[in-house]
């Protein structure tokens, strides 16, 4: 249901942009389908930012039970993470989503979790992501507990508010560059 909602407000987003030569892309066959996608924006909270940088990460963010329990002993059950992917469209268009994860409850996620983690400590290379040039952003733990469109909204104006203090290039936490040989 969240999707649904946070589909709809991306679609919506001014930064979407329409198809060639001033045409409808809804009316070009296939013009709406994605043919590349990269992640634009990560918001993690400091528990996962924290996991990110300790020893013990490789034993815990590979299987979802050892995770789940990592997040028990700190009472974050209900931690949440966001992740804003770009659509290529094969019209020649774009469409960004964000998407909330709640990776205690819902292991369907758990490996994207794994590679986020991964990279942000310079660990291999997920081919099935493409993080090569997402932001990591820290964000606290009850910004991200709120309605969805409270959230986006407020994640929206953080990034809004970076590029007007000439930092939109500037990462709060960064993901290691690294290219596959």
């Amino acid at each position: 249901m969240i999707v649904v909602v946070i589909a709809g407000l991306a679609r919506s987003a001014p930064n979407s942009a329409g198809g060639t030569s001033g045409s409808d892309p809804d009316l070009i066959p296939g013009a709406g389908l994605i043919v590349r996608s990269e992640v634009l924006h990560i918001w993690l909270p400091d528990t996962l930012l924290e996991l990110a940088s300790s020893p013990i990460q490789q034993l815990i963010v590979h299987e979802h039970d050892p995770f789940r329990r990592f997040l028990e002993r700190r009472s974050q059950e209900n931690i949440r993470y966001a992740v804003t992917i770009r659509g290529h469209l094969a019209g020649g268009g774009r469409s960004d989503i964000t998407f909330i994860r709640h990776p205690y409850d819902d292991p369907r996620h758990f490996q994207e979790l794994s590679a986020i983690l991964d990279s942000i400590d310079g660990g291999p290379i997920h081919d099935a992501l493409d993080l090569s040039k997402a932001s990591v952003h820290r964000v606290s733990d009850e910004l991200l507990l709120g309605e969805p469109s409270e959230v986006l909204g407020a994640m929206w104006r953080i990034d809004v508010e970076r590029e007007e203090d000439g930092r939109a290039g500037e990462q709060r936490v960064e993901t290691r560059s690294r290219r596959s040989s």
